[in-house]
């Protein structure tokens, strides 16, 4: 089962009164206790937590209650990570741990920094059952808070990008991030100048960075349950929008060779095609739902080169037409909203 800390929701009763709920309420549905929060280590039901966040936007009719909860969350409830991250060398540094550290902010969170001439793109994607608008909405939010915070507020991004339709209410965006945000992009992230990654911190310290390291180590986490197929279509889900999905491509970030991979797949009863295939539906449904985008863009986002064939493989995988499928999610949705 895959856990967030429940750090993650100590701000939560916060927002959720901001917003005319009852937090302690929607807790206690959500099978969470209030006093429970008070150990910010203790770990919980990813599940939960995601559902919690999107149950509460729905029934406040607030759209960007994720976005709150990114701007509420303090830099300190990161815990022991914490300590690390604000004695690293640089900006790039703190990527890097952040990265390497995941798992003590939670078991979805994935990732990745990457250069584009001179352009730092920095994606933020959680595994894809759990990839909803609230929870990514305030992962982006917590990341960029990180950074600005690490920094003594002398990193500045030069964009926010989501893939969720603009809110109702865009100023808790503008809010939270200062900077302009692009939504129903092709990715969620942030890009900033590449060289601002260099950006020293304020109190960066060699000797407490390894302290920190050593106490990092102490915090138990039990094994990380993420088989490869798991990795492999986190990973494809990240590359598909950028055309990069071959066998070879995705092995190389592992580190292995594409025989390897394949190998290793196998082990677990998957195949590349199929882990293809599935990532290909995560990101058409996550497209088709949440953005206006042309259906001829999200063929070309999910790896297809004409509409002819993406409508294929939808009708295939689906049953109907793109067009059709997303009509009648639409008609849902507004269904869902009528009283």
């Amino acid at each position: 089962m895959h856990q967030v800390r429940v750090a993650s929701l100590a701000c939560y009763a916060q927002v959720a009164g901001q917003v005319g709920l009852d937090g302690p309420a929607m807790l206690r549905e959500a099978g969470l206790q209030l006093s429970g929060l008070n150990d910010p280590e203790m770990r919980i039901s990813a599940g939960a937590a995601v559902k919690l966040l999107e149950v509460s936007a729905e029934r406040s009719g607030f759209d960007s209650f994720g976005l709150l909860m990114g701007e509420a969350r303090s830099y300190s409830s990161l815990g022991p990570l914490s300590l690390l991250l604000e004695r690293l060398e640089n900006v790039g540094q703190v990527l890097g741990a952040l990265t390497r550290y995941r798992r003590h902010l939670n078991d979805v969170l994935n990732m990745a920094v990457e250069e584009q001439d001179g352009t730092s793109i920095i994606r933020v994607e959680l595994i894809p059952e759990y990839a909803r608008t609230q929870v990514l909405d305030y992962s982006l939010g917590f990341v960029a808070k990180i950074l600005h915070c690490v920094s003594g507020g002398r990193w500045v991004p030069s964009m926010i990008h989501l893939e969720r339709k603009a809110p109702s209410d865009l100023s808790i965006a503008r809010r939270l991030f200062r900077v302009p945000v692009e939504f129903e992009s092709n990715f969620n992230g942030i890009s900033c100048p590449a060289d601002s990654l260099a950006i020293a911190l304020p109190m960066a310290n060699a000797e407490m960075a390894h302290h920190a390291e050593s106490l990092l180590a102490l915090v138990p986490l039990g094994p990380e349950d993420a088989p490869i197929s798991e990795r492999t279509k986190r990973l494809m889900i990240q590359l598909l929008p950028k055309g990069l999905t071959t066998v070879e491509q995705v092995a190389s970030t592992f580190g292995i060779s594409s025989r390897a991979l394949q190998r290793n797949l196998e082990q677990e009863g998957q195949s590349f095609a199929l882990l293809l295939n599935e990532a290909r539906r995560e990101l058409a449904k996550r497209y088709l739902t949440n953005s206006t985008r042309s259906i001829t863009a999200v063929a070309e986002l999910t790896g297809y080169a004409s509409l002819s064939s993406f409508s294929r493989w939808f009708a295939r995988e689906f049953g109907t037409s793109p067009h059709s499928w997303r009509a009648a999610k639409l008609r849902s949705a507004l269904e869902g909203t009528r009283p």
